[in-house]
């Protein structure tokens, strides 16, 4: 099968290297260029001299659209006519989108800091560009030698309490040194968490009532720092645990949970202790992580 269950891709990155032709679809959209593709798909350029260079007609991939099932299904073609690479969504920056494609970012700074994102009601399964959004963020992720798991659905379940909370708590840290992608108030984070969900093949948006249930109790009450470490243990020190590395998170569970951290100003050590005075969390660069 190939690595995300839609048709015109490879298993893996070997398979992809190893073709012997590339089809003229995967050819990078720039007139005269003649390189395959930078990813081996369609509807893109060979690299960023060329994507900046732009094309004056390309044939552009639909972002993959979602069902109401909740899975993916194959993008569809259409043909789009554009002037110049399509541009940053942030107002105000005029780079050419990362992917060369339209409603993107350049980086992941201007993704940080662009427009608000339409919040969605709890239990609803998100849109195609939120679904290409966090689906890029967790491929670019996985870093194991096992395969890539194929993202099934993708659902908001966001609180509106939690969140505000959360919102507080990151006024109350106030503007801090950022690290990456990071956005202040709280140097906050997009990072991955694990954990099992028994109502995996069931779920569609609504909480089952079974308490055994990590994720759904995570759902209605957020995470609770008194539950840190029952399944996994606590070997940095006593918190919520999360991951930049989507393979490290899901090797603690069966479903991913896409959160905000505010890390603040964190302590960089492999410390199990309490956290110094002045810091906001803890982070430790593993390898693998």
């Amino acid at each position: 099968p190939t690595w995300n269950g839609l048709p015109g891709e490879y298993c893996s990155r070997t398979c992809r290297t190893e073709s012997t032709s590339t089809p003229s679809g995967l050819l990078c959209l720039r007139p005269g260029c003649g390189k395959p593709t930078w990813n081996g798909k369609p509807g893109g350029f060979c690299g960023r001299t060329c994507r900046g260079l732009g094309a004056g007609a390309v044939n552009s991939g639909a972002l993959p659209a979602v069902q109401a099932t909740g899975n993916p299904v194959a993008p569809s073609l259409a043909n789009v006519a554009v002037v110049g690479a399509p541009t940053c969504s942030r107002e105000g920056c005029s780079k050419p989108t990362w992917n060369g494609l339209p409603n993107a970012y350049c980086s992941m700074s201007c993704r940080a800091s662009g427009a608000p994102v339409v919040k969605l009601l709890q239990g609803t399964a998100v849109d195609s560009t939120k679904f290409a959004d966090i689906q890029q963020q967790f491929s670019s992720k996985w870093k194991s030698s096992n395969p890539e798991p194929v993202i099934a659905s993708i659902w908001s379940v966001e609180d509106s309490a939690l969140v505000k909370k959360h919102t507080d708590y990151c006024t109350s840290i106030g503007d801090v040194p950022l690290k990456g992608a990071g956005r202040n108030p709280g140097n906050q984070q997009r990072r991955f968490h694990a954990t099992k969900m028994t109502c995996r093949a069931s779920y569609s948006g609504t909480t089952c009532s079974n308490r055994g249930c990590s994720a759904c109790n995570i759902i209605r009450s957020g995470f609770m720092v008194s539950k840190a470490g029952a399944s996994a243990g606590s070997l940095y020190g006593r918190g919520i645990y999360c991951s930049s590395t989507s393979s490290k998170a899901m090797a603690y569970g069966n479903v991913m949970f896409v959160v905000g951290v505010a890390c603040g100003v964190a302590d960089i050590s492999g410390s199990s202790g309490a956290l110094p005075s002045g810091t906001h969390s803890r982070v430790v660069n593993n390898s693998n992580d």
